[in-house]
């Protein structure tokens, strides 16, 4: 009983590892991806949070921030917005990229748990938090780096590990994160009862009590299909309990991240609810280096566009201490300045529509089952 439970368990570990392998040279370029997708879309800034009166200090029980008997002092707060800059232009140029991982992931945990002390606790966070957690543990800066250069190149160095990797520790925290939702809709959602709707209830409350009446929304409030909308219910729950499921085979991992986009873009479209730094954690399992036309482009924005990066980095820092909360990334503040309605939601629908591509393509080409051998990506990086 023991032994078959044993290699069970190690069956499925295999499994899962199989299903999540990735290349060192793809998360290296990764990396770029992160750090550009922090710059244009989940920019942090919790200085505005040395602002709130003392009265709305209300930390939950297990954070860090029930230490405290208030918020610290406003300079606190500058403090971590500004190493946040400082980390994350480290960890693009890839200078100290691991400790830049942990130090950048250790900032936001201790911001965001004085953040949640005012009452709620938001949750679109937690999946850009799980990347900077996997990634602590991974050597995403072996190449496309300045560590490359300054501990690695003409040396003669033994490779640290073998050109290949994998991350299921975070498709694993992924399929959890959709499972603790499933589950919960799965109790109330699937009744079988044409006369009830969890869809329905998400979009009636967000468009009659919190505005979200834009896109599609309009089209689809009044519309009177029960049956659709069982369905659309049961799908949904299908879908987010699968990615337990999925995560064991390779092929069916990729489809449920390439339907996961789909699931987000309706969400932007249906009831105006992005779920943007989603998408970092679902790219990190794109093969970057495969994609003969793009890791160039990469490569060649590190070596020749770097100081350029640092510059919208300084600006960037700069609108954010000027703009406070309002500020969450350059692709909204120049959505915002150019006079497009509802910049936000366009944004969005741009992002999801371009991850969408960007599966589709790699499941059509069959990208994702490519052998792990060591490419000739050194060669490109030096």
């Amino acid at each position: 009983m023991l032994n078959f439970v044993s290699n069970s368990l190690y069956f499925l570990e295999e499994q899962l590892k199989q299903a999540t392998r990735i290349d060192t040279q793809s998360l290296c370029l990764f990396r770029i991806i992160f750090c550009l997708f922090i710059l244009f879309f989940k920019w942090s800034n919790f200085s505005w949070i040395g602002t709130i009166p003392n009265a709305f200090y209300n930390p939950p029980i297990l954070s860090l921030s029930s230490l405290f008997s208030s918020f610290p002092h406003q300079f606190f707060f500058y403090s971590i917005d500004f190493l946040i800059a400082i980390f994350t232009i480290t960890l693009l140029i890839g200078l100290a990229t691991r400790f830049s991982t942990f130090s950048l992931l250790l900032l936001l945990i201790v911001a965001n748990s004085f953040q949640y002390s005012l009452g709620k606790i938001d949750h679109d966070a937690v999946l850009y938090l799980c990347v900077l957690l996997v990634m602590c543990f991974k050597d995403w800066g072996r190449y496309v780096s300045v560590d490359h250069f300054l501990f690695y190149k003409n040396r003669n160095l033994p490779e640290p590990e073998p050109p290949q990797d994998n991350l299921w520790l975070l498709a694993i925290l992924i399929s959890f994160s959709f499972f603790s939702a499933g589950f919960g809709k799965a109790l109330i959602w699937v009744d079988f009862d044409l006369s009830t709707s969890g869809f329905l209830s998400w979009l009636y409350s967000g468009y009659f009590s919190f505005g979200r009446t834009h896109l599609l929304a309009p089209l689809i409030v009044g519309l009177d299909l029960p049956l659709l909308w069982e369905l659309v219910d049961t799908s949904a729950v299908i879908f987010e309990l699968g990615f337990l499921i999925a995560m064991f085979w390779r092929n069916a991992w990729y489809v449920w991240l390439t339907i996961a986009c789909v699931f987000h873009l309706s969400n932007v479209l249906l009831l105006n609810i992005p779920f943007n730094a989603n998408a970092v954690a679902y790219l990190a399992f794109i093969p970057w280096s495969q994609l003969g036309w793009f890791s160039p482009i990469l490569i060649s924005l590190f070596r020749r566009w770097v100081w350029l990066l640092i510059g919208c980095w300084a600006l960037t820092l700069t609108l954010s201490f000027s703009l406070g909360h309002s500020f969450s990334g350059l692709a909204y503040y120049l959505g915002e300045h150019v006079g497009i309605p509802i910049a936000g939601l366009w944004i969005s629908c741009l992002l999801w529509i371009s991850c969408l591509a960007l599966f589709t393509w790699v499941m059509v080409t069959g990208k994702q089952d490519y052998p792990l051998e060591p490419a000739n990506f050194q060669s490109k990086a030096n």
